[in-house]
């Protein structure tokens, strides 16, 4: 059995099984992507990024405030959203304000790093901007649409696979605290033979503690049996650990 080291994911997974199923050669190549050949021709993919899509599409997409007003130049519903210089935190309110709550995220940032979501007051708008301009320079800012959130993979126009997206939670037993509760999920996940699952390690950070206390909960709390508790509010499979995960075929 051939071993494959990519950056593995729901999209490569899937892409991978599919190809498998139908004898198409895959293999990594030297940065970690999924590539596939059949005769001369080869298709690269790393995650939601491949070689089918034309240049133009992938400068594109690597900004989310561009790829939103393409959306609705097409007629395609997408939050509306600027981006705001390191030092227009203020600027950056004023147009947030008008319309609470709102989304937080470095304009070309991906795999659900730094987002901040569910924005509403000033101090959490103040320091969810810090933390982003620091990092990227830049911040973007976006109006909060509520609902249930799917990702959808297209290949040349036509739906290949649907894929309902929780935020990372766990559910009560009445006896273990929620710091435990995550780490037997964790652990759970890391001995799956899922490895989608291998790379979607739940942090315990600022992130999990301020959407804990935003409920009245803690750490320490202790949820009653089938209650659901949150723990993140952007439900992208990488907002945990993200690591390269060998692929068997």
């Amino acid at each position: 059995m051939e071993q494959l080291n990519i950056i593995s994911g729901p999209t490569s997974t899937l892409i991978a099984h599919r190809a498998i199923q139908r004898g198409i050669r895959l293999y990594s190549d030297d940065y970690g992507r999924l590539t596939l050949q059949r005769g001369k021709r080869r298709v690269w993919f790393d995650g939601a990024q491949s070689n089918i899509n034309k240049v133009l599409a992938q400068r594109c997409v690597r900004y989310k405030d561009v790829t939103a007003r393409l959306l609705r130049s097409h007629k395609v519903n997408a939050p509306e959203n600027v981006v705001f210089g390191a030092d227009e935190v203020r600027a950056a309110w004023d147009w947030a304000a008008y319309d609470l709550p709102v989304v937080m995220k470095p304009p070309n940032g991906g795999k659900g790093d730094l987002v901040h979501v569910g924005v509403a007051d000033w101090e959490h708008f103040e320091e969810a901007f810090a933390v982003v301009a620091e990092a990227a320079g830049e911040v973007l800012v976006e109006r909060f649409v509520d609902g249930v959130e799917h990702r959808v993979l297209l290949i040349y126009g036509k739906v290949a696979a649907a894929q309902r997206r929780v935020p990372a939670h766990v559910i009560g037993n009445g006896r273990s605290s929620v710091r435990k509760l995550i780490r037997k999920k964790n652990r759970l996940r890391t001995k799956s033979n899922n490895s989608i699952y291998v790379d979607a390690q739940i942090p315990i950070d600022d992130v999990v503690v301020r959407e804990l206390s935003s409920v009245g909960m803690t750490l320490d709390s202790v949820p009653a049996r089938g209650q659901r508790v949150w723990l993140r509010s952007n439900s992208n499979v990488s907002s945990g650990e993200r690591r390269t995960t060998p692929l068997m075929i």
